[in-house]
């Protein structure tokens, strides 16, 4: 890919990144604040239940660990599904590096004269990092995706809670 259409993507892959990263700080923000009235309303709860057992909330007790349990396995599937997903990743990144090293290296072995050694070093590590670069910010738009993925299942819930909770 021509380097500056490899820079072009790679801008517009950073701005993307950060407005995702945005919208998960968002959501990490609401899941703090659902989390904490969820746990005063159950705290609440359990008070009551302490005062008068026979009247508790039993259902929303029952309710308190299957809900986490699920919600967090969801999180834990999104977690594993990406981390497959990214060695996927490196692998291809790796294979294309590999690939591209053997081409550098019989056009090297064809140069005839120094200057044309220089140059195809040159072709070469330019081109590598160029490469490095572009795969770190594929690497990073993949974590911010992952976070994404993992926290939903547990915003979900959480303020789900804390909607019924409050009614």
């Amino acid at each position: 890919m021509n380097p500056l259409n490899r820079a072009v993507r790679d801008a517009g892959k950073i701005s993307d990144t950060m407005i995702d990263a945005g919208v998960n700080q968002g959501t990490v923000g609401e899941l703090a604040v659902a989390s904490g009235e969820v746990v005063s309303r159950r705290m609440a709860l359990g008070a009551a239940a302490m005062v008068d057992p026979m009247n508790a909330d039993h259902a929303e007790f029952a309710r308190m660990v299957p809900e986490k349990a699920q919600a967090f396995a969801a999180a834990g599937a999104a977690m594993l599904q990406r981390s497959s997903d990214v060695a996927m990743q490196l692998t291809t990144f790796a294979t294309n590096e590999m690939t591209i090293a053997v081409k550098a290296s019989l056009a090297m072995a064809a140069c005839r004269t120094p200057m044309s050694l220089v140059a195809a070093q040159s072709r070469f590590v330019m081109g590598s990092v160029g490469r490095a670069v572009s795969q770190a910010v594929s690497l990073g738009a993949f974590a911010v995706r992952s976070q994404a993925a993992a926290i939903a299942p547990v915003h979900k819930a959480a303020t789900a809670n804390a909607k019924r909770l409050k009614s």
